[in-house]
């Protein structure tokens, strides 16, 4: 208990407290551009970023703070770092971090620095003293030659109850290892992944690449982005295995849901107040258009049993889809 609160403590004085909320659901850059550098001696040091700061209205505030400076923690290194480096920082002092020097690796370049900026950190699970979050964040990795490449990831960061606050609990995934497009991508996984009306997190984009993903829930979204347009945070990578405190495989784990944190340019979590924000308007849609399960800020009562809505879906609308493959 004592490990984990001094956890808690480090990961608050790990970066700068001043700043204020991104509410922004495009990136920094264009995904996977290249600028040259703007400096004549390309620097050592990654930049400071302002931390993530929730919103006055924000479910579990101090949870989603913590795991957004945990993401960042993670994902800002200067060169010639080792992911071992990179996990001591994020464990804090005294804290092992060889458990989570692998699921690091796979955002950690040596020779290069790095920084990141959160967009967005959403709600995977809630127990009696534990909280599970999503984090969307902006990773920008800076070359030896000073050339610039952001990732969009998703974290999987898990936090439990220690003391008064909350400590790391687990890191569970990094979001995925960039991959190329393939020549071979269905008809649907090309459309979703060049239709400017849906933003994808790379950790998603990545998903699709690897044929994770049902064309049954691609197409629902693509019928969906007919009407709004929609920011994309989990498919697959990113997401806990299981339902949250469960034994049961969730449906992103078979590629057959996914977690909306942004509809028509607002977040989620700004849209509660009645069934006709455009996020609970979405959801309706999704049902109409025979969704499996969605979950969402406000119950849609005509689907039954395939709406749902409580703590955890207050921030994102989950929709669930059958496999296209399926009778």
């Amino acid at each position: 208990m004592m490990l984990r609160a001094r956890l808690a403590i480090v990961m608050v004085l790990a970066l700068p407290l001043a700043g204020c909320a991104s509410g922004s659901d495009g990136p920094s850059e264009p995904r996977g551009a290249r600028m040259p550098a703007q400096e004549e001696k390309v620097p050592s040091q990654p930049p400071k970023v302002e931390p993530w700061v929730a919103g006055s209205g924000e479910d579990q505030a101090e949870a989603k703070e913590l795991a957004a400076r945990i993401a960042q923690t993670a994902l800002r290194y200067p060169r010639g770092s080792s992911a071992l480096e990179v996990a001591e920082r994020v464990a804090g002092p005294g804290a092992p971090a060889k458990a989570l020097a692998p699921t690091i690796s796979a955002a950690v370049r040596p020779q290069w620095r790095s920084w990141a900026r959160v967009v967005y950190p959403q709600l995977s699970g809630l127990g009696i003293d534990t909280v599970g979050t999503m984090v969307v964040v902006d990773q920008t990795v800076e070359s030896p030659a000073g050339d610039r490449t952001t990732f969009r990831r998703v974290l999987d960061i898990r936090l439990r109850r220690a003391g008064e606050g909350y400590a790391l609990d687990l890191l569970g995934s990094i979001g995925g290892d960039p991959v190329q497009r393939p020549a071979d991508l269905s008809p649907a996984a090309s459309r979703i992944v060049d239709d400017p009306r849906i933003t994808l997190s790379d950790s998603a984009r990545w998903d699709i690449y690897r044929g994770k993903v049902d064309d049954g829930l691609i197409e629902a979204i693509l019928a969906i982005a007919e009407r709004h347009t929609v920011a994309i945070g989990p498919l697959v990578s990113g997401h806990p295995l299981n339902v949250w405190e469960t034994a049961r495989v969730s449906a992103h784990s078979q590629g057959l849901a996914a977690d909306i944190y942004a509809v028509d340019g607002e977040l989620v979590a700004e849209q509660r107040s009645s069934s006709a924000t455009a996020a609970n308007q979405m959801a309706a849609g999704f049902l109409e258009g025979g969704a499996v399960q969605v979950g969402s800020p406000l119950l849609v009562p005509e689907a039954g049993v395939r709406s749902l809505t409580d703590g955890v879906h207050q921030d994102h609308v989950h929709v669930q889809q059958s496999s296209a493959a399926a009778p």
